[in-house]
């Protein structure tokens, strides 16, 4: 009887533990045409939407640089447009639809992949201070839409969507913009990744770091 309510005990306890653990959760769907995994120099457009579709395209940059791709500096891309732009005699031909304008960019940059895509949706979120180096906040949500086109063909040749919602309990394993930067970090290593497949996964605590170090490992 004594070894049983032990039991119970530690289970309620480890139960609690997981409650009051941070968490992350995501879910991708993803698709490459052909193995991309001889990919050396990407594009990175900024993202449509109806605000940080540009904050996503530095972070997505900045995680694409991490996992060893020579990015081309997207001052160059708004240079090349803006050019297009000045020197444009019809006033119609100022506004490029987006297959123009990643077409124009194609023509005047030497990269193998252009990548663009969309920020659906972005939740605010307030952070409460439990320490210094430490926050929590509520469930935060990310949804990125991202596609690459070549270079040579125009066609899209990889496509992901990914959705990442992270709660930060006590700040241990999930810090500010984490939901943000998971969500790129999904989207490299599915770009990367031949092998990768669709996650609908959901990691706890001390979870959400074995899993950061398996996407290392794999990618």
């Amino acid at each position: 009887m004594l070894h049983t309510r032990i039991i119970i005990a530690t289970l309620a306890v480890c139960l609690l533990n997981t409650a009051c653990s941070d968490s992350l959760s995501i879910q991708t769907r993803s698709f490459q045409a052909q193995d991309l995994s001889n990919v050396k120099t990407v594009a990175v457009v900024d993202f449509a939407g109806d605000f940080g579709g540009q904050a996503i395209a530095d972070i997505l940059t900045m995680e694409l640089m991490k996992a060893d791709y020579q990015v081309v500096e997207r001052d160059n891309l708004r240079r090349v447009i803006e050019e297009q732009k000045m020197g444009a005699e019809d006033s119609s031909k100022l506004d490029l639809t987006e297959k123009e304008r990643l077409a124009l960019i194609g023509r005047n940059i030497t990269a193998d992949l252009i990548i663009t895509g969309e920020l659906v949706r972005l939740s605010p979120v307030r952070y409460d201070r439990e320490a210094e180096d430490r926050v929590k906040f509520p469930p935060a949500t990310c949804e990125i839409t991202a596609r690459a086109v070549d270079n040579v063909t125009s066609r899209v040749i990889w496509t992901c969507v990914v959705n990442v919602t992270a709660r930060a309990h006590d700040g241990t394993y999930v810090r500010p913009l984490d939901w943000i930067t998971e969500a790129c970090a999904e989207l490299v290593e599915s770009l990367k990744n031949p092998k990768y497949k669709d996650k609908n996964n959901s990691y706890q605590g001390r979870q959400i770091e074995v899993m950061r170090r398996a996407r290392k490992t794999d990618a």
